[in-house]
């Protein structure tokens, strides 16, 4: 997802998080209890 997508969505206060992986139930409890954080680069083009 590039930067102007990030910025698009956070004026619309929707948290955007990319690079979460693994296992789906270990990443929406992750998210729920406030722990995904986002890693990895955004589109750089």
């Amino acid at each position: 997802m590039g930067t102007s997508s990030i910025e698009l969505f956070n004026t619309q206060r929707i948290r955007v998080i990319t690079g979460a992986s693994g296992e789906v139930g270990a990443v929406s409890a992750d998210y729920t209890n406030g722990r995904l954080q986002t890693f990895g680069s955004t589109c750089s083009h």
